[in-house]
């Protein structure tokens, strides 16, 4: 699946839905400009995004899986995502958790590069578990994981690889 345009392109969007799964594809939210997305959830419960290659790519703040409002009680498994910027703004974003919460995000392998402030995994929200997961970022102000009003999500056996920064939370 791809979605190739200016800006705003997203590969696989779901929107108000239920036991929904997302499997087995090779998913592209490519664009010339910025905010490009691999696959969008919001409003999604008890679904799945279960082995897919993710690719989110533009000139900035590109984000591979995103869990936005109410996103709530989901399984994020065996993925493969990677971001890339042709610019050096930056603010990619592999997974974005923002207004979602209760969601199992586990084995996947993610690659960000390409602009400074780009970030590994994002929590901007409360309870969600993280394990098993393998960072890479690859640019300057950039961090494995990064925390904002991610208050009591759990981080456990996640591989940082040769991150520019490690974590970092601000509230």
């Amino acid at each position: 699946v791809t979605a190739y345009g200016n800006s705003n392109n997203i590969g696989i969007n779901v929107d108000n839905a239920n036991t929904t799964r997302v499997l087995n594809n090779t998913v592209t939210g490519d664009g010339k400009g910025s905010s490009n997305t691999g696959i969008r959830f919001a409003s999604v419960s008890a679904s799945n995004i279960t082995r897919n290659i993710v690719l989110a790519n533009g000139t900035n703040s590109s984000t591979g899986i995103l869990l936005f409002t109410s996103a709530n009680n989901n399984t994020i498994d065996n993925n493969t995502i990677r971001t890339n910027s042709s610019g050096t703004l930056g603010n990619n974003v592999g997974i974005l958790a923002n207004g979602a919460a209760s969601n199992n995000v586990t084995r996947n392998a993610i690659y960000i590069d390409g602009g400074t402030g780009s970030n590994g995994i994002s929590v901007a929200t409360s309870g969600n578990y993280f394990s098993y997961n393998n960072i890479t970022t690859l640019f300057t102000g950039s961090y494995a994981i990064l925390i904002s009003s991610g208050n009591s999500s759990l981080f456990n056996n996640t591989i940082l690889t040769s991150p520019v920064q490690w974590i970092s939370t601000t509230d």
